[in-house]
């Protein structure tokens, strides 16, 4: 899939007073590697966002920030709301409500999902205005899956990811990954997080464009990897494609008919702070590697 980076500002106001702030955590996800968003994962900045408007129904308060997220290809584990004037017992038991609605709904994929709070030191909130914005800013952007692939069975064509969330001076910043192997579905895209942007008083910007990379349907590079494979393993390969971006594509986009394939070593958990490589599984994809060089005309 190719892929581009979407960075969405919404101005927000701040009021002259420092207050009280309680700080909400919404935490106990997995994460990942964004590629792999047809897992299901729940994305900590939009949960928050689900906390935060649930809040809203039940009593008043300002946001003082949201922040959460790391990198826009990573889906975000954790994150967090500072918010001011709330009664302490209305916020206890809207995290308590949300933590249980959260472990219903990811119970398969992230059953150590939480929704907790704690004081925090006085600090300026947000005015009214800018805190009704960024809680519907994190409501109604999209997130995740949008259009799954016609050609290929079970593969994602088009997703994004709202990788991190910020708080600056005065504005709130979403940066968005997005991808799609359609490049006029990344367009849309594009096109829907500007139209959610602009409606709330902000900018979207988009940097780091990247083509996609479409199946070939023969590929001799692919079959000699495969018939290698067999060889060494006496077994029979998984060749699939994947939702990811990756520099094939921009190789591809720049020579014409290139036959090119990806192979990589046994990872778990990439773009995790769990994220492991297995260093026989290296060996073995080196040695496999050097047996298809030797091969190639």
């Amino acid at each position: 899939a190719g892929g581009i980076r979407a960075t969405c500002s919404v101005p927000v106001k701040k009021e002259e007073k420092k207050e009280k702030t309680y700080i909400i955590e919404v935490g106990g996800l997995k994460g990942g590697h964004s590629g792999g968003i047809d897992k299901g994962r729940g994305n900590s900045s939009i949960l928050l966002g689900r906390v935060l408007k649930t809040l809203t129904e039940k009593a008043d308060f300002k946001l003082a920030s949201v922040e959460g997220g790391l990198k826009d290809n990573a889906i975000p584990r954790i994150s967090i709301a500072k918010i001011t004037l709330c009664d302490e017992k209305i916020i206890s038991d809207v995290c308590q409500e949300m933590t249980k609605i959260f472990k219903n709904e990811y119970s398969k994929t992230d059953s150590g999902v939480y929704v907790k709070f704690s004081e925090g030191e006085c600090e300026i909130p947000m005015d009214s205005e800018s805190t009704e914005k960024i809680i519907n800013a994190l409501c109604i952007s999209p997130n995740g899956i949008i259009e799954m692939s016609q050609q290929i069975e079970g593969l994602v064509q088009t997703s994004l990811n709202l990788g991190i969330l910020k708080t600056e001076k005065d504005e709130v910043i979403l940066i968005f990954g997005l991808r799609s192997s359609i490049e006029s579905q990344k367009g849309m895209l594009c096109q829907k997080l500007s139209a959610v942007t602009d409606s709330l008083g902000g900018k979207a910007e988009f940097s780091g464009d990247y083509p996609g990379w479409e199946y070939r349907e023969k590929s001799p590079v692919r079959d000699l990897m495969v018939e290698v494979f067999k060889e060494r393993y006496n077994a029979e390969p998984t060749v699939k494609a994947v939702h990811a971006g990756l520099e094939c594509g921009v190789f591809s986009g720049k020579i014409k008919d290139l036959d090119a394939i990806s192979i990589g070593v046994d990872m778990k958990d990439i773009h995790t702070f769990s994220e492991r490589l297995y260093i026989k599984s290296t060996e073995r994809v080196y040695k496999m590697l050097l047996e298809v060089l030797k091969r190639m005309k």
